[in-house]
């Protein structure tokens, strides 16, 4: 016999949804990705995953992601992100569907997302988004200043 402080009983948590329902997690070094750098190994330790998208500098550096929604409707999107530019704010263009959305607007966080200091900071931002239902292209492209990214967080409103 086996007594471990164990009664006998056990208790199975399932998720209230199915496979894949909100809050979803997408990756941004997963991403449809146009003239940017992922950083990974030794630089990515800190991002989840173990890695991040940087370099997001020119006029068509992108980050593009394939998300699904379960039906048409407003979503938050939370956006894990380093700016590390001491003061200035820094801007993405989004997009969903090919349909402006506005910006993402990226607050400074004192660090990149691959120093020590980062992991200190408060890194997220978190915006509207209209999608339909089923698959969406949401993309994050150069605007102002700069930004690195981690990954981005759609719940349902």
């Amino acid at each position: 016999m086996h007594d471990q402080g164990y009664d006998g009983y056990r208790i199975v948590i399932s998720p209230a949804g199915p496979a894949g329902s909100y809050p979803t997690d997408y990756e941004a070094e997963n991403a449809a990705l146009h003239d940017v750098t992922v950083h990974s190994g030794a630089d990515g330790v800190l991002a989840s995953n173990g890695a991040y998208v940087g370099g997001i500098d020119n006029a068509d550096s992108s980050v593009g992601f394939t998300v699904n929604a379960p039906s048409t409707g407003i979503y938050a999107m939370t956006v894990r992100y380093a700016n590390g530019t001491g003061t200035a704010g820094a801007t993405h263009t989004l997009t969903v569907n090919g349909q402006s959305q506005g910006s993402a607007t990226y607050q400074p966080t004192g660090a990149w997302l691959g120093t020590a200091a980062q992991d200190q900071v408060e890194k997220l931002t978190t915006v509207p988004v209209t999608l339909n239902g089923g698959v969406n292209h949401v993309v994050l492209g150069k605007c102002t200043g700069y930004a690195e990214l981690d990954f981005v967080t759609l719940w349902a409103s």
